[in-house]
């Protein structure tokens, strides 16, 4: 009964983490970053319109969001996301080769919360993570 307890509310505090990036040389690096340092439950959608179902589905914690995407780019989705009462707090954090004053204005226009240009680096995600997780990023 102990360890069904303990079960219980380690599964509670697991945070979860959807990645919505159809590049699978961007998913598994992060995927396994994700699982492996922070331990987090990491969901993933390969297109935008299979991104929005899950962030309604599964309310994740936090969103990973590239904007080119099959489907619906990631400017649409981050406007559904955030414009809908049950996903609109899901803080999303864009990565995108995409790095004009343009493109980076419009994403923040449609409520992305951080934008990082494309080829990123891991501490930068986990500074970002604890940010948003509010973690001790020295653990």
């Amino acid at each position: 009964m102990k360890c069904l307890d303990l079960r219980n509310i380690y599964l509670k505090k697991m945070k979860k983490i959807l990645i919505i990036e159809d590049e699978k040389n961007i998913v598994f690096p992060l995927k396994i970053f994700f699982e492996n340092e922070g331990g987090y439950e990491v969901l993933h959608a390969g297109d935008g319109f299979e991104g929005i179902e899950i962030a309604q589905r599964e309310k994740p914690d936090l969103i990973i969001l590239d904007i080119v995407l099959p489907g619906i780019d990631g400017y649409l989705v981050c406007k559904n996301l955030k414009n809908n009462i049950s996903t609109g707090n899901i803080p999303v954090i864009t990565i995108s080769a995409k790095t004009s004053k343009d493109d980076i204005k419009k994403m923040f226009d449609v409520g992305a919360d951080e934008y990082i240009p494309k080829p990123f680096s891991l501490d930068k995600i986990k500074k970002l993570i604890s940010k948003y997780f509010g973690e001790d990023q020295n653990e």
